[in-house]
């Protein structure tokens, strides 16, 4: 009789062709890398139309079906709850709902986020004096939480309104950046023309 130590048995795995060597189990998929996939084959979709849909790049989408990565961003989440309760996933739903929660952002957090001139966003144009930083936090404010001062604003200010626009017209694929560095250059040769125009 032959007997065989593990690590006979183990140089015998190694030697054995791989076709017949025993495959490792995948460990399972967590919780809502399981919902996102049945979100994906509960709509028919393919990978890149759900994800277009729910705002994200496909190579994200296939990341959490794979579990390689796991939605974890407040925004993503709530757009996944939204989009399993259209598809009438309820246990999915209530999953990444619950899940939102816990990542949910304070008001702190949310207000320092739309704070165009926080300290993390280097970048960003820095206000020239305080009273520049008074009308675009006003002009902020409105936009998200006064929808009629905003349109009121916008009436008052033709021409700042028609510039913005123009730029915008013009913008192409353009980041916030970008176009609001466009907008004062445009800004800075209107005003120079209006100067040599009144000279």
């Amino acid at each position: 009789m032959v007997y065989f130590t593990s690590t006979h048995l183990d140089q015998s795995l190694n030697d054995m062709p791989s076709k017949f060597k025993p495959r490792k189990s995948k460990p399972p998929l967590p919780e809502l890398c399981s919902a996102v996939l049945k979100l994906r084959e509960g709509s028919g979709w393919s990978q890149e139309e759900i994800a277009r849909r729910v705002g994200i790049a496909s190579m994200t989408w296939s990341r959490y079906e794979r579990g390689a990565m796991v939605p974890s961003s407040y925004s993503v989440l709530n757009r996944l709850a939204r989009l399993a309760e259209n598809l009438k996933l309820l246990d999915e739903q209530e999953l990444f709902e619950r899940a939102a929660e816990k990542v949910r952002p304070s008001v702190e957090e949310i207000i320092e986020q739309m704070n165009p001139f926080r300290k993390s966003e280097a970048a960003r144009s820095q206000p020239h004096s305080p009273h520049e930083w008074r009308l675009a936090q006003v002009a902020r404010l409105c936009t998200r939480f006064f929808p009629e001062e905003a349109r009121a604003i916008e009436k008052a200010a033709p021409t700042a309104v028609a510039l913005v626009d123009e730029v915008l017209a013009r913008g192409g694929r353009a980041d916030y950046q970008e176009l609001e560095q466009r907008l004062d250059a445009l800004a800075d040769e209107r005003a120079r023309e209006s100067f040599h125009r009144s000279k």
